[in-house]
């Protein structure tokens, strides 16, 4: 059998990752594959490790722009597909375009489903085209054999829109690299007017659901009460309503420069240097398909304060406390509890770093290829 893989709208993040991830622990051969075709731009392709079994093909219209990737979908997949007699097509970025054959999706955006979390956009394009991508990947599922889900609250959300789907679904969550892996952070006393600083990690863009604002305050009030506390934020800042939240939270202090650093662009193989300089990690998301990020997190083996939204209790189950991320005082609160607490942290560092060996890539690329083969009946 052969595997195609449509990736014309995987392009960087966590896209790229998963499908470099997904092939370099792959196996095909062990599920009836001899070969796997991958249509991309040079910039995604150029990522993905080479294998005897897998060929990558470049197409030159997906180094453009949407209208040129869409283009190519409508006009030229088909024919790929006929050419290379395909036996099935994996769609990891979840949208399908008019073609033919046998198809499986991908659902890796859970903000579409979720009425709550889109009301925080105002009205207008950012509203429109959430709704709009909705309908496509309703549209994609539809015409899929199969479907990958990423967390059973995301599988739930998206199906629940929805009336008697006749396609397989299955939950394959995705693995850790082991680069993050490290042994669990020792934990040291942290009091009112100590000396030496305490380190507060969040990883992620800035945006409406992700509410850093919320922990700028919360840091800003344990500090007034004397805890020693440095928070750094690490990620893109590309979402202009979510930005202006921040930045004034900021701005109530003048001086927050001086216990509190912004990192806009930490590349991807850096990011675990971030996580090993610090003591505690937050994670203050109240939407998330599955939270690669928190189980990154986690397998650095860091204590971890986690939003009690969306998939994180199914991702961090036991392993992690839990916090409202819309609420400054209960952040702030838990926040407080917990530093108090350095037998509860040392038992948070290796609960975490043991959930998270549970996230392996071998066994999220046989689980996947398994999925594909029972698709097609074969």
């Amino acid at each position: 059998m052969i595997l195609g893989i449509d990736a014309s709208n995987i392009r960087g993040g966590g896209g790229v990752t998963h499908l470099r991830e997904l092939l370099r622990h792959a196996h095909p051969e062990k599920h009836g594959f001899d070969e796997v075709i991958v249509w991309g731009g040079r910039r995604t392709l150029d990522q993905l490790e080479a294998r005897a079994w897998m060929q990558k093909k470049h197409e030159p219209l997906l180094d453009g722009n949407l209208i040129f990737r869409t283009y190519w979908q409508y006009f030229y997949l088909k024919r790929r597909i006929s050419d290379s007699s395909v036996d099935v097509v994996f769609f990891p970025g979840g949208l399908i375009r008019p073609s033919s054959g046998p198809f499986v999706s991908m659902s890796q955006n859970l903000l579409p489903f979720e009425p709550e979390e889109m009301a925080r956009y105002p009205l207008g394009l950012s509203r429109l085209r959430l709704n709009l991508l909705r309908r496509q990947q309703l549209n994609a599922f539809r015409k899929s054999r199969g479907v990958i889900f990423l967390s059973n609250y995301a599988r739930d959300r998206a199906l629940g829109y929805m009336e008697a789907p006749s396609f397989r679904t299955a939950v394959i969550p995705h693995g850790i690299d082991q680069k993050f892996f490290s042994a669990p952070k020792i934990q040291r006393e942290v009091s009112v007017g100590s000396g030496e600083v305490f380190n507060l990690l969040y990883v992620s863009f800035v945006g409406e659901y992700k509410h850093q604002w919320n922990l700028v305050r919360a840091v800003r009030t344990l500090r007034g009460r004397g805890y020693p506390l440095h928070l750094t934020l690490v990620g893109a800042w590309n979402d202009s309503g979510a930005i202006q939240k921040l930045q004034a939270a900021l701005d109530e202090d003048p001086d927050y420069s001086r216990y509190i650093t912004i990192l806009k662009d930490v590349e991807y193989n850096h990011v675990q240097e971030v996580y090993r300089q610090s003591d505690l990690f937050l994670f203050l998301s109240s939407c998330e398909t599955f939270g690669q990020i928190l189980t990154e997190a986690m397998a650095n083996g860091l204590p971890v304060l986690c939003s009690k939204m969306s998939s994180l209790p199914e991702i961090g189950s036991s392993a992690v406390d839990y916090i409202n991320p819309l609420s400054e005082r209960d952040v702030a609160e838990k926040l407080e509890r917990t530093l108090l607490d350095r037998n509860r942290r040392q038992e948070l560092s290796q609960l975490a770093y043991s959930r998270a060996s549970q996230y392996d890539w071998s066994a999220t690329a046989t689980a996947t290829f398994e999925f594909f083969r029972d698709a097609i009946g074969k």
